[in-house]
């Protein structure tokens, strides 16, 4: 009898660390453009926008990794990105024999206890396997670092003292996993019987503390080894797909280089063969690929071989992860041929000061070029910032804000987001020559160092936003499309301005009157009718951002 595994990939951790700075609806909507429009429509009635359509993009990569494998090796899965009582109860009716927990955006340790216990709570006995990025960097932080591993540190990474109670059955620590999973869902099969003494790379939790078994280098093939989509019934909107492994670049804030070292290109080749798989897995359905890696684009050569395999896929759009400063009049041809949608880009900041402090190893002038020639064909740049790295102050910040106030910009609806400053353990930033250096002390988002400290760094990422007039921030739900068909450049940019204004005036808890105002001179700007907005559906719109001094 076919046995069923449960696979759980959650997109998100618990907590969220970018500034939630996007007006939302009632009902999960955000405040787009076409949503106000057609708001205007219907006398402000939220009950008129259609439910939100459950999306396949919110589970990351490893889920369809694991569920492809899984299903190759003989094994049903079911799969989910969720983790609330109503989504786990669907995968119980399944009767799988085992839980397989991916943790790649799972940061810390409490986040992985609750979604733990939401598991317990509905499959009691069923055997949870935890992999994946956050066990993998746990791990490795244990290894370097045993003396920090076993004091009091449990509000960051697993294998801590402190986290012995979290309820799994066992974790794979391992940079891949794939061997030591299969095994450990063979020996599964053997019951009261069965000893996971003798596969490598585990860890078990205890009232002791954890016990390793024996550690084993793995031989992954990264050519071979890739997502079986063939085997994957029900396909995703957005699909994901891996062209590397690890990155040149070393950023100080970043972890990543720290967990896999090693750098590992894809061949054109094994790209090919997996684009091919999705296509016909398609047929005639739309999709978007998603570029999982941290950085598609590592060089001019490796961007004209991972463009060139897109166009050869014949799967016509895509979006991912790349450096502004690797696009130039040479390649945005190509790169437009390719169908990219949506390039997004880690700026970080526009302060040269910062950027060389960052170790980030680029110009703004060269970001700002890259990121204008992506717009003026059509390819929307989603920017992202950090605020709060060391040496951060209000010239810094403005210094960042005339970066994106100067882009000559908007032909593709580019936007941007913001990032407090989050220092991970395993990133340059907890050693002692740079914490000595800039006076720097804590870990994740709570932290101090000789400009600002972590609190005042919200501030300063809310302050950038109110300084940053020609760029709008980034709306998951935005339609660019429908902007650009809809309103001319000089009226979008208008409403985006005002959007703009309104969220400043609800994050200030400003007079309902001056929300109702402003929205009343969008609406105008719209469809030339003047209206007075109910109240009551001004004091239903939110914004997640608090204002550390409001």
């Amino acid at each position: 009898m076919q046995q069923t595994i449960g696979i759980i990939a959650p997109m998100t951790d618990l907590e969220q660390y970018h500034l939630d700075l996007t007006i939302h609806l009632p009902r999960g909507h955000e405040l787009t453009l076409a949503n106000l429009n057609e708001l205007g429509q219907h006398d402000f009635n939220t009950e008129i926008l259609p439910p939100l359509p459950q999306a396949h993009a919110s589970i990351p990569a490893a889920g369809y990794y694991l569920s492809g494998l899984l299903r190759k090796e003989g094994y049903n899965t079911v799969l989910s990105g969720k983790f609330d009582k109503a989504s786990l109860e669907k995968i119980a009716d399944e009767d799988p024999v085992a839980i397989c927990l991916s943790t790649t955006m799972i940061l810390k340790s409490g986040s992985l206890r609750q979604v733990i216990r939401n598991i317990r709570e509905v499959m009691p006995q069923t055997f949870i396997i935890v992999g994946g990025v956050y066990v993998w960097k746990s791990y490795r932080f244990y290894q370097i670092f045993p003396e920090i591993a076993k004091s009091d540190f449990a509000e960051t990474l697993l294998f801590q003292k402190g986290t012995e109670d979290i309820e799994a059955d066992v974790f794979i620590a391992a940079p891949h996993g794939r061997e030591s999973l299969l095994m450990v869902l063979d020996e599964l099969k053997k019951g009261r019987a069965a000893d996971y003494s003798q596969i490598p790379n585990l860890a078990f939790p205890g009232k002791n503390g954890y016990t390793f078994t024996e550690r084993k280098h793995e031989n992954a093939d990264f050519e071979s080894d890739i997502t079986h989509w063939d085997y994957i019934e029900d396909m995703p909107g957005q699909i994901p797909f891996r062209t590397s492994i690890g990155c040149p670049f070393r950023c100080r804030f970043c972890d990543f280089y720290h967990i896999y070292p090693d750098i590992y290109l894809r061949s054109g080749e094994s790209l090919l063969r997996e684009l091919n798989m999705i296509r016909k897995k398609l047929g005639d359905r739309p999709a978007i690929l998603h570029a999982t890696d941290d950085n598609v684009f590592m060089n001019p050569k490796r961007l004209r071989e991972v463009v060139e395999t897109i166009i050869k896929s014949g799967i016509p759009r895509w979006i991912g992860f790349l450096r502004a400063s690797s696009v130039n009049e040479s390649n945005i041809e190509l790169i437009r041929q390719s169908g990219l949608m949506m390039a997004i880009i880690g700026v970080e900041s526009g302060d040269t000061g910062q950027l060389e402090r960052m170790n980030k190893k680029q110009k703004p002038q060269e970001v700002q070029k890259g990121i204008e020639l992506l717009d003026q064909n059509g390819i929307t740049a989603m920017m992202t910032f950090i605020a709060g790295y060391p040496g951060e102050n209000m010239e810094t910040i403005q210094n960042t804000a005339n970066f994106m106030n100067n882009m000559e910009i908007g032909y593709a609806s580019s936007s941007y987001q913001i990032f407090p400053l989050y220092i991970s353990p395993f990133s340059d930033l907890v050693k002692k020559e740079f914490q000595d250096k800039w006076a720097l002390s804590g870990v994740y988002d709570h932290w101090k160092h000789y400009t600002m400290n972590s609190d005042q760094a919200r501030t300063a990422g809310y302050e950038l936003f109110k300084r940053t007039i020609h760029v709008p921030y980034h709306y998951s739900q935005e339609r660019t499309w429908y902007n650009k068909e809809r309103f001319n450049l000089e009226v979008r940019r208008k409403l985006f301005g005002l959007r703009r204004q309104l969220t400043i005036a609800i994050v200030e808890h400003k007079p309902l009157v001056v929300s109702q105002a402003i929205l009343n001179e969008m609406t105008v700007l719209m469809n030339g009718k003047d209206m007075e907005i109910p109240l009551d559906f001004i004091s239903g719109l939110s914004v997640g951002f608090d204002h550390p001094a409001l």
